[in-house]
């Protein structure tokens, strides 16, 4: 229903009055680092989207970093040290059924042996998420995302090559690519590099899809000297397909067999045809024309 919002609270960080640190924010009027033992004063500090907002300590006794990335609409941290909130920038504000409102944060933690103790530190890690050293796109398109190295597919899929960050930042880079099919199979296919499934050459495992269409690539770029990848659907359908789910399954590591199969979970018959996207070591599908009753499950390649 119709109302006003005097105030919306989104979350709030209670502290740690035994080891404080220091809250750093980031917009483009600049950097401002605030001393979180000393007693807030309520000061407000308004994030539009792309805006950041860290923590680190400075004391002997250990404490995770954080560093926040607003990828949402705008918002405001009240500081209220040790007690930090953060807020909806829609204070007094008329609002009608149906408005929204979009918070999303996007965050990078880190672990207690990777000392951070001061403002520099952090902006390392927040310029390389921005402009990643020697990332090159072979194919697909990047977006401008906040937080997220994000791209569109070309043909369902994306190709990426990164070298080493110029000083070590022992971090993953997040990638995400819009834009698939969650009924149709995804992997990622590791050229040159090192992944959370091994290191070397020509390694491949399946990604998740979620319902929105999003799959999300850890690339490991500090491990190796140069990570290349390809990433995104193998084998897809036409516009008249993309109803049907489509397995595409790696059955043997090394590349000897690959499991093809389509299913038709409607209850009307489906005519579509299916193509290759991706070039990988022992699958060869040719181009072809399918036609599945309702409730018809094919196996294509096995």
């Amino acid at each position: 229903k119709d109302l006003e919002v005097k105030s919306l609270l989104l979350g709030y960080n209670t502290g740690n009055q035994t080891n404080p640190g220091f809250l750093v924010i980031g917009t483009n009027q600049g950097i401002k680092q605030i001393d979180l033992s000393k007693p807030g004063d309520y000061q407000q500090f308004y994030l539009k989207k792309g805006d950041w907002f860290g923590y680190y300590s400075k004391q002997k006794r250990p404490a995770n970093s954080f560093i926040f990335i607003n990828r949402g609409e705008p918002i405001y941290l009240q500081n209220n040290a040790p007690y930090i909130y953060i807020y909806a920038d829609i204070n007094n504000k008329e609002v009608k059924k149906g408005d929204t409102f979009t918070y999303e944060l996007s965050a990078l933690g880190f672990p207690l042996n990777l000392e951070i103790n001061k403002v520099s530190e952090l902006l390392r890690y927040v310029n390389y998420l921005n402009i990643p050293d020697g990332l090159l796109v072979a194919r697909g398109t990047k977006i401008q995302s906040p937080g997220i190295e994000e791209f569109i597919p070309k043909d369902h899929a994306v190709e990426l090559y990164i070298q080493k960050p110029f000083t070590s930042l022992p971090m993953t880079l997040p990638v995400r690519i819009q834009n698939l099919n969650p009924r149709w199979s995804a992997g990622l296919f590791l050229i040159k590099g090192y992944g959370d499934f091994g290191t070397g050459e020509n390694l491949y495992r399946p990604l998740t899809v979620s319902l929105t269409g999003h799959a999300y690539i850890p690339l490991y770029a500090d491990w190796s000297a140069a990570t290349w990848i390809v990433a995104g659907q193998p084998i897809v359908a036409g516009k008249r397909g993309t109803n049907l789910f489509i397995q595409v399954t790696l059955l043997q590591r090394n590349f000897e067999k690959w499991y093809v199969a389509v299913n038709n979970p409607t209850n009307k018959i489906i005519t579509a045809t299916l193509h290759q996207t991706m070039d990988l070591p022992g699958l060869t599908f040719p181009s072809q024309t399918i036609t599945l009753k309702p409730g018809e499950y094919k196996v294509l390649k096995y």
